[in-house]
């Protein structure tokens, strides 16, 4: 079938299995049932990927993950840098003819949930922007408006990626920023005071020391801490 989004003609390869329409996800590779929302979530994800002129490998995209309709994640290619991370952008879908006015809290509780800046609320002929800077105020936007938010998200893609690099040579001023930025992961370094890797996470650094709880083990009282000045280098983050 042909879905009409946002004045691009996407063709949708339905099927009929059993006796109902079926469409195999853009994003998971499965057979979904063809609903009117169904249309435009698969609509909506073959114009990203294929029409918006984006470069696909830099962010990570879930569909019907974690209540979320489609979210979107920094895709930071590094086997050693995979933080437990916010989606950056999170789209709420409806099928055409909705009022999304009255969708409004719907996608707001979502962001708030999800720790997340921006939202998209749409159909096929319409999409609304909204962010808790603005206060979710809900914009009106078109597909550029879509662009311009993954143009936006590159620099910070890539401002971690260096700050990633920079940490595994030893700096300390990154890995504090990275430790404190993704507090809840599991960040394994190196330091003077042990032989082995310490994989620790929820961080606080404080005068010339560096306190952590171990990864795995239950927290004491207090917080293990090292010298700050006995950091060496970073080894990875992961969730």
């Amino acid at each position: 079938m042909i879905k009409r989004c946002h004045e691009i003609d996407v063709s949708l390869n339905d099927f009929v299995k059993d006796g109902s329409t079926f469409i195999k996800c853009y994003i998971r590779n499965a057979d979904i049932l063809l609903t009117p929302e169904e249309q435009v979530r698969q609509a909506i994800l073959k114009v990203i990927y294929e029409n918006l002129d984006l470069n696909t490998n830099f962010f990570i995209t879930r569909v019907e993950f974690q209540n979320l309709d489609i979210a979107f994640y920094y895709n930071y290619q590094d086997k050693y840098f995979q933080p437990t991370q916010s989606p950056f952008l999170i789209i709420e879908t409806k099928r055409d003819g909705t009022n999304l006015h009255v969708c409004k809290n719907q996608i707001i509780n979502y962001l708030e949930l999800n720790n997340c800046l921006n939202g998209l609320l749409l159909t096929c002929q319409t999409i609304y922007y909204l962010s808790s800077v603005s206060d979710y105020k809900l914009e009106r936007i078109g597909l550029n408006g879509i662009k311009s938010i993954f143009n936006k998200m590159e620099p910070n893609l890539f401002f971690d990626i260096k700050r990633f690099n920079n940490a595994r040579d030893g700096s300390i001023d990154d890995f504090k920023y990275l430790a404190t930025k993704f507090n809840t992961s599991k960040v394994t370094f190196l330091c003077v005071d042990y032989s082995a890797p310490i994989t620790a996470f929820l961080f606080l650094f404080k005068q010339d020391y560096i306190f952590y709880d171990i990864c795995g083990v239950a927290a004491g009282i207090k917080k293990k801490r090292i010298k700050a000045n006995n950091f060496l280098r970073l080894i990875s983050i992961s969730e």
